[in-house]
């Protein structure tokens, strides 16, 4: 049986992973990029770093800093395959590279201004 060729609306316009799962949370909201983009992967979307934790030495949880949403603070492919976001590894390598290459594009300044970050993601099946 013949695969079908994926649509381009149903490629992911960050990374052009193919969208089984996509997240309308940045419509009119601004990404880490300063864009706006009707729809973007699960994985893009869950790159940019919002919280940190800190442990004690026993491994619980002391302390959770919020981080402001900005090109600065981004996961790693690796914590994002970790934390169950990606399936395979290489899907959390080609969102981070493609996620970095849109900020090196938008040449954002050093000192970045907070954004806000969507509190409803609006995640989507594709059919």
């Amino acid at each position: 049986m013949a695969t079908k060729k994926p649509k381009k609306s149903d490629l992911c316009p960050i990374c052009g992973q193919y969208m089984d799962v996509y997240c309308t949370g940045h419509r009119r909201m601004p990404f880490v990029d300063g864009q706006c983009y009707d729809k973007m992967c699960f994985i893009c979307y869950h790159v940019p770093k919002t919280e940190r934790q800190i442990y004690d030495e026993d491994g619980d949880i002391e302390e959770v800093i919020q981080l402001p949403f900005c090109h600065k603070h981004l996961h790693t492919a690796q914590e994002l395959y970790d934390a169950g976001t990606a399936e395979k590894k290489m899907e959390a390598i080609r969102a981070v590279r493609g996620v970095r290459a849109a900020i090196k594009k938008a040449k954002l300044p050093r000192k970045p201004k907070p954004l806000k970050k969507p509190q409803n993601p609006g995640i989507e099946l594709n059919d």
